[in-house]
């Protein structure tokens, strides 16, 4: 055969080929995404240890149509004759640019993810750890081949403390079980939790936390790993609320005065926190209500009518204010400072 048909052939097989591959991943991008949008799982597959994730997926298309846009570019270019059509063409391939320059910064924000098989190939825990500003830290079981499911939502460390990149951890299985321990920070400290893989419906967590003088206290734990609730953790809120209660101290529960109501911090997102409104006995704490607001600082407020009063603060001091608007403290409207209690 003619080496230049050769040439041909071959430039036409890899043409061809080319493109049933960029077809074929956009349509599997698209499909993945449907499938991670609208349900509970996350989409992570691995490739002989190799974590492909999304955001790396989508990346990959990026390039893909960024090599379109090249060879588009080359053939306008060869058949454009106006210099305002050229210029466009300039200006089109500068954004292009920008764009992957930003779109490669996902490899700063991608969590990277560990996996770790049981002995009989029967079970997957898939640890995710993201130490951007601080260091966040998930936990999955791997359904099938394609998808993970959360456990956990986010454990945050302090001073971006990275145990899975420093390799501070210990994985140890027990037939259905697998036992995680996370050292936390540069102190010997120590979380650790039982995962059960063979319950049908693996709820929070609950990390017992150590050092080598023994068990910490939960409100010492609690000072540096902050766990959080994903969406998809079936817990009721007053389920939710008995689990944070576990790790309080009396001095974080915030009394409303002259009432029988608290205030309970059930879950911390940085400078956010989220708060319930409680009934309570003094030995009991009741679900009403979950409050308007995720700013860190509340001072509750009663008038002379039994009406509640909330003023909500950030890291700044700015403040917001509501009042209960409605029976059983299920709506809340916000108000001006100057219709705040004086008292």
């Amino acid at each position: 055969m003619n080496p230049t048909n050769i040439k041909k052939s071959l430039k036409r097989f890899f043409k061809y080929l080319f493109i049933f591959f960029s077809l074929a991943w956009a349509v599997s991008f698209s499909l993945f995404f449907f499938i991670q949008r609208n349900s509970n799982e996350t989409f992570l597959l691995n490739i002989s240890g190799l974590q492909l994730s999304l955001f790396k997926s989508f990346y990959i298309l990026s390039v893909l149509a960024l090599i379109w846009f090249c060879k588009l570019l080359k053939w306008a270019w060869l058949r454009v004759k106006h210099l305002f059509s050229k210029v466009l063409l300039v200006i089109s391939t500068v954004i292009v640019i920008v764009f992957m320059f930003f779109n490669s910064l996902v490899w700063l924000v991608e969590p990277s993810y560990y996996e770790f098989v049981s002995p009989e190939g029967k079970y997957s825990l898939v640890v995710s750890e993201s130490a951007l500003f601080t260091t966040s830290i998930k936990i999955y079981e791997r359904k099938n081949f394609f998808f993970i499911n959360i456990i956990n939502s986010d454990i945050y460390l302090d001073d971006c403390f990275s145990p899975m990149a420093e390799q501070n951890y210990n994985v140890s299985w027990n037939q259905a079980s697998v036992d995680l321990a996370l050292k936390v920070n540069n102190k010997d400290e120590w979380a650790s939790a039982t995962i059960p893989f063979d319950h049908n419906d693996i709820q929070m967590l609950e990390f017992k936390y150590f050092n080598l003088e023994g068990n910490l206290t939960p409100e010492k734990a609690k000072s540096y790993v902050y766990p959080t609730y994903g969406s998809n953790m079936k817990l009721t809120p007053q389920a939710k609320l008995e689990q944070a209660l576990k790790s309080l101290s009396k001095d974080e529960i915030v009394e409303v005065p002259n009432s029988n109501l608290a205030i309970i911090p059930v879950d911390y997102a940085m400078a956010a926190t989220q708060w319930f409104l409680c009934q309570t006995d003094g030995k009991k704490y009741n679900y009403t209500s979950e409050l308007p607001s995720t700013y860190p600082i509340v001072i509750p407020k009663l008038n002379a009518r039994g009406t509640v009063f909330l003023e909500f603060k950030d890291i700044y001091s700015n403040s917001i204010y509501f009042k209960e608007d409605g029976p059983s403290f299920q709506h809340w409207v916000k108000i001006t400072k100057a219709e705040m209690p004086q008292n």
